[in-house]
Order: C-alpha cells, then sequence, then structure tokens
C-alpha cells in the first residue's frame, strides 16, 4: 500500500512488554511501520513483546525512543492523541471513521502522530494540548475501557481503508519557496508559536500573570484546529514580534 502521508505510532509510557509486541503486530497487520515509543517502562525488546508481535519483530527492532512527548513529535506537522474520556478539557473529538476523512482532505502530504497513552491512565491534558485532533473510539458504555493494540488497531484498520479507496489527485508544481510556506508547520514550530504569542500577551496585559494558561489553553485549540502553515506561523510570529516591539512603526512613519 503506498501512503500518501508519513504515519508515525507513538505510544507514550506504555507499561507491559507484551502490549508493545502487540501493537507492533497491529501495526504491521495494517501496513505501517513507524513505532515511537516515549520513555517506555517496559523494553520493546523483551522476550514477551517478541513473542506478541509474532512476525512483527521488524517493526520493534526498528522502534525509535524518545524521552519526552515533545522530542518524539518534533517532525510531525498533525498531532492525534487518542482519548477514552477527556478530563476537565475542552476539545473537540472525532471518532477513527471522522478522523480518516479528515486525513482524506489534506491537499497535500503530512507527517502524522498517532498518540497513545499508558495503559493505567491514558493522555493526560498537558499531552492532549500537543495535539490538533482527539480520536475517542465510541466503544460501550458498559464496559468502554479497550486494551491497547485494540484501540490501535481500530484507528489504523479506517485510515487502511481511507487509503486504501483515496485517489492520487493532479498537484500544480511549486517553488521552493512556495512548497516551504505551503507545508504544514510541525509541533517544535507551533509550540515556539505558543510561547512566542504568551509572551506578547503577557506584554499587553491580555492573560493574568498569575495563570496565563486559561486563556492559553483555548487559543492552542483555535490554532490547532486550523492546521497551521509554516507561512501561517512565520506571519503570527511578526504579529508578536511587533507587539513586544512597537517602535518599529513609528520609524516607519517617521514618528518620534
Amino acid at each position: 500500500m503506498s501512503l500518501p502521508h508519513s504515519i508515525r505510532i507513538v505510544l507514550m509510557g506504555p507499561k507491559h512488554a507484551g502490549n508493545i509486541g502487540a501493537c507492533a503486530r497491529a501495526i504491521k497487520n495494517m501496513g505501517f511501520s513507524d513505532l515511537r515509543l516515549v520513555s517506555p517502562e517496559a523494553s520493546h525488546l523483551a522476550a514477551e513483546a517478541l513473542d506478541r508481535s509474532v512476525k512483527a519483530q521488524d517493526v520493534l527492532k526498528k522502534a525509535k525512543l524518545y524521552a519526552t512527548l515533545p522530542e518524539a513529535l518534533a517532525s510531525c506537522d498533525f498531532v492525534v492523541g487518542t482519548s477514552g474520556k477527556l478530563k476537565d478539557i475542552r476539545i473537540a473529538t472525532q471518532d477513527p471513521r471522522e478522523l480518516a476523512q479528515t486525513i482524506k482532505a489534506f491537499k497535500k502530504p503530512r507527517s502524522i502522530a498517532l498518540v497513545f497513552g499508558p495503559e493505567d491512565r491514558g493522555l493526560s491534558n498537558e499531552e492532549l494540548l500537543l495535539c490538533d485532533a482527539v480520536v475517542e473510539i465510541p466503544s460501550s458504555e458498559e464496559f468502554s475501557s479497550l486494551n491497547l493494540s485494540h484501540a490501535l488497531v481500530v484507528v489504523l484498520y479506517e485510515l487502511r481503508m481511507m487509503f486504501l479507496g483515496a485517489k492520487p489527485s493532479l498537484k500544480k508544481k511549486l517553488s521552493p519557496v512556495e512548497e516551504k510556506e505551503a507545508q504544514s508547520a510541525t509541533v517544535k514550530s507551533k509550540e515556539g508559536l505558543y510561547a512566542h504569542l504568551q509572551e506578547a500577551l503577557l506584554h499587553i496585559d491580555f492573560l493574568h500573570p498569575q495563570n496565563p494558561n486559561h486563556i492559553m489553553r483555548d487559543l492552542r485549540n483555535i490554532f490547532n484546529r486550523a492546521g497551521l502553515l509554516n507561512r501561517e506561523v512565520t506571519i503570527l510570529r511578526g504579529i508578536c514580534r511587533r507587539i513586544l516591539r512597537p517602535s518599529g512603526w513609528k520609524k516607519l512613519k517617521g514618528e518620534e
């Protein structure tokens, strides 16, 4: 299967070697291969992990290890978090099929990360705020908890079905500068924007200095839903620079 997008599967703090191995099997079953592990509590090369992966040991052996989630996501420009139940946080969610349609609508290839939290707690609010979208699997209300590998295979199945049905489209050739500007902003780039934006909004007393996250969380959600491009991040950071150093306009106008 030829994929129009790069798909990275990120497991945040997995606790059991067997679950890591089962996830590797699900990843290979659905035609994917990029596995990233963030601070795992169990070894992905333990005997149980290798046994549970069956014929997907190559996925485990090529898996990349990271100390923090931002490091694992730094090169990605669209991050999808998974959550069984959101905890006091306002983020719009979609089911796996809706996610597949969201990705299908992308007009150019993107580096997509699917992030799954630890087996016992899922992703924290802080981790979910790094995500552009959040997926909930509509499981039974009587017994909603899914095994990590089961949740993973449900999401990957919907993506696989969408990719199998996707048709290539004609693309206008862009110049190198246009190509760079049209690329989706990475997590690293967006985190730089959010830090810059917070600094600028504190400067004009828009944010409360003791609790800036109250508004910043909502601003993150707005920009994450927008799917920022590199050019848009550059524009927004230019606005932040002007807020922090407004004297430039006066010089342009010949004012003192």
